[in-house]
């Protein structure tokens, strides 16, 4: 009886607070707490006092022994920074920083900044284990841990009771120095004052997430930032754990955890059970409720409590729905330490699906539950991570299920312009900050890297085989395009199967076994080591002895309308964002470019046309002199085979369709893109294999390619 007025006080409880949901891995955030912390005064755009710190901190290549916590999501290492509306990284200030969520904060209106350095055995340890999980570094054990947490903090201006809550961990062994980003619950992405709206803390100019040395090299962007899509960078990760983000930042140029993919296995109706860490010291009991709610109903229904001596209790609910549902009631364990107690949400839907944590959504009919390059259909189905593609009807909720528009560039006019034999480096002008802005919506790409325990969710298994990314969307939420344009390139000629001269190169180019000065770009969308113009794509390995880099070999006439532009650059800004690129698919190997080429293929039509239909995509070539990366960025394909080559003169389909890939000119080395010489090679720009949709990285100095997963397969 007692039992039962408990389960229904907890109910009435529950059933009282708001309906937005909240899931929180109840590991996910460092304790905190006002009896563990210095708490920052309640005021808007403030910043901590300069705070010494107990170790000589190695960041970005440098050596820093304080820092400040600045009140709108950053924290800084030579001075404060109240900029309450974030900027384009990198910012070249000199004042290097580490940006859980720069936004316009205001704490005088809701919630705490919480700081501060510990070297408490517990928490050194979970350090120590977190990194060693997420960066295979066996060598690394944490000595000095610094936390700051932004709890349930509101933004300016706001009429709403959004808030969010987010937090940085930083920790050191005096040599290696890593950060991670823990986002527990994300609301508002924006300030009044930054364009945002009162009552939803949304559009204007929303939150950035990312790293910045306070140099014109050395930065880093999480995708979404800068972008209304960066409200759900809680439901994304790169190391496996949903809402954390981790780096290691001792050098000027971050480093990335390794990559996998996880795969679910659907039984029937399969239902998680999070666990709920409850810590001593400012103790509280972790509750969870069952709620029924009617049919094709879900209701998630959060708290968060403030108990005695600042203990934080975030509850979330477990909601069942009709039809052979199941309750689950969240494990209670106590750990020592402090002071932070979450409560997971378990969600069970309908008969034959099944149910997976985090940003679960599901959908009438055959549901499909998406996670992290994973895609479970109903029971009794197979789960697929190759080449999976998500269509309208029996719809799925994907992960970076974004929509793009088209990169806005200037075109240049349309004339026929008489190139040098030789292509000079651009040096002299810087590159652009942007050139194409893409407006994104919906969730982010949810990354996994390689750990060493599994988390308690569903069932995991990791597959051997070459994994792609399929999305429903033909965008990234991040700039995908490198920047371009007649006001920094050069511009092909605008001739059918043609080119301009060989274009002869600022770096001896290492590519499949040997070095190149010069190379031949293709307006028909490679590059190649001979001048090569053949307009119908063949199958590879061609009976040439010729090198093939092809993003999209395919009829393009740009005598119709479109341009292709190119160049070589050294400049500093593109050689960073090539090197973080890089380093961030390609794990271990501390690479730093010295020299990009860039191709774009702009608003091209195919030869014979008499559509509107155009092709936008873009080859990127990175090296150092030893070791060289290729980028195959895919904006917009509309089309696949000009006339000549069978296609239809109104769509551009039929006939041959284009190829993507890499030809060695060896016959035991090549590779072939999945869709290539078929009518799914439109398919390209909504697949990637780097959790990027749209955009594709191979390792090619070798005669044999790799890719992130290793060596490719012919």
């Amino acid at each position: 009886m007692e039992q039962n007025v408990v389960f229904a006080a907890i109910l009435l409880l529950v059933a009282a607070v708001s309906s937005s949901s909240n899931i929180i891995n109840p590991d996910l955030l460092y304790p905190y707490g006002k009896n563990l912390d210095y708490s920052s005064p309640n005021s808007d755009d403030g910043d901590s006092p300069l705070m010494k710190l107990d170790v000589i901190l190695p960041l970005y290549g440098n050596n820093y022994s304080s820092l400040y916590v600045n009140y709108n999501g950053l924290i800084s290492f030579k001075s404060p920074d109240d900029d309450f509306t974030p900027e384009k990284l990198p910012l070249v200030s000199g004042n290097p920083f580490l940006a859980p969520f720069w936004a316009d904060v205001d704490i005088s209106y809701a919630g705490d900044i919480f700081y501060n350095q510990r070297t408490d055995k517990q928490v050194l340890s979970r350090a120590t284990s977190d990194i060693r999980t997420y960066f295979g570094s066996m060598d690394f054990t944490a000595q000095w841990v610094f936390t700051a947490t932004w709890d349930r903090v509101s933004y300016y201006g706001s009429t709403s009771d959004k808030v969010n809550t987010f937090q940085v961990v930083l920790c050191t062994d005096k040599v290696q120095t890593f950060v991670m980003f823990n986002y527990a619950n994300i609301t508002w992405t924006t300030g009044v004052g930054s364009g945002g709206n009162s009552k939803t803390g949304l559009e204007g100019v929303p939150a950035l997430a990312g790293l910045d040395s306070g140099e014109v090299t050395g930065y880093f962007i999480i995708p979404g930032s800068l972008n209304s899509s960066i409200v759900n960078i809680s439901t994304t990760t790169n190391v496996d754990v949903v809402g954390r983000w981790a780096f290691k930042v001792d050098q000027l140029h971050p480093g990335f955890p390794l990559i996998r993919t996880v795969t679910t296995t659907p039984a029937e109706t399969t239902t998680t059970t999070p666990e709920t860490t409850t810590t001593p010291a400012e103790t509280t009991t972790a509750i969870a409720d069952t709620t029924t709610t009617p049919a094709e109903t879900t209701t998630t229904t959060p708290e968060t409590t403030t108990t005695p001596a600042e203990t934080t209790t975030a509850i979330a609910d477990t909601t069942t729905t009709p039809a052979e549902t199941t309750t689950t009631t969240p494990e209670t364990t106590t750990t020592p330490a402090e002071t932070t107690t979450a409560i997971a949400d378990t969600t069970t839907t309908p008969a034959e699906t099944t149910t997976t944590t985090l940003e679960t959504t599901t959908t009438p009919a055959e549901t499909t539950t998406a996670i992290a390059d994973t895609t479970t259909t109903p029971a009794e189905t197979t789960t697929t991570t190759l080449e999976t593609t998500t269509t309208p009807a029996e719809t799925a909720t994907a992960i970076a299920d974004t929509t793009t528009t088209t990169p806005e560039t200037t075109t240049a006019t349309e004339e026929t312009t008489s190139l040098e034999t030789t292509t000079t480096v651009e040096t002299a002008s810087p590159e652009p900050t942007t050139t194409s802005e893409q407006t994104t919506t919906s969730q982010a790409t949810i990354t996994f890297p390689l750990t060493t325990s599994e988390q308690a969710t569903t069932s995991r298994t990791t597959t051997p085989q070459r994994t792609l990314f399929p999305t429903t969307s033909a965008h990234s939420m991040i700039d995908l395009l490198y920047p371009y344009g007649p006001q920094w390139d050069n511009v092909s000629p605008k001739i059918d199967d043609g080119g301009p001269p060989a274009i002869r190169l600022n770096i001896k180019l290492p590519v499949f076994g040997s070095t190149y000065s010069t190379f031949y770009l293709s307006n028909n969308g490679h590059v190649s080591s001979k001048d090569f113009m053949q307009y119908t794509p063949e199958k590879f390995p061609l009976p040439k002895k010729i090198f093939m880099i092809t993003p999209y070999w395919s009829d393009v006439d740009n005598r119709i309308s479109g341009d292709i532009y190119y160049r070589q650059s050294t400049d500093p800004a593109l050689l960073s964002r090539a090197t973080s690129d890089i380093n961030s698919y390609f794990h271990g190997m501390n690479f730093t470019a010295s020299w990009v080429f860039v191709a774009t293929w702009k608003d091209v039509p195919f030869f014979g046309s008499t559509s509107t239909k155009v092709n936008n995509f873009q080859l990127v070539l990175i090296s150092n002199g030893n070791v060289t990366f290729t980028l195959y960025n895919y904006v917009d394909l509309q089309w696949t085979t000009g006339t000549i080559s069978g296609g239809d003169k109104a769509t551009g389909l039929g006939g041959t369709p284009a190829l993507a890939g890499l030809n060695s000119g060896s016959s035991s080395s090549y590779y072939q893109m999945p869709g290539s010489l078929t009518s799914d090679i439109l398919l390209i720009s909504s697949k990637s294999n780097v959790h990027i949709p749209g955009r594709w990285a191979f390792k090619i100095d070798k005669i044999f390619a790799e890719d992130i997963n290793g060596i490719l397969n012919c």
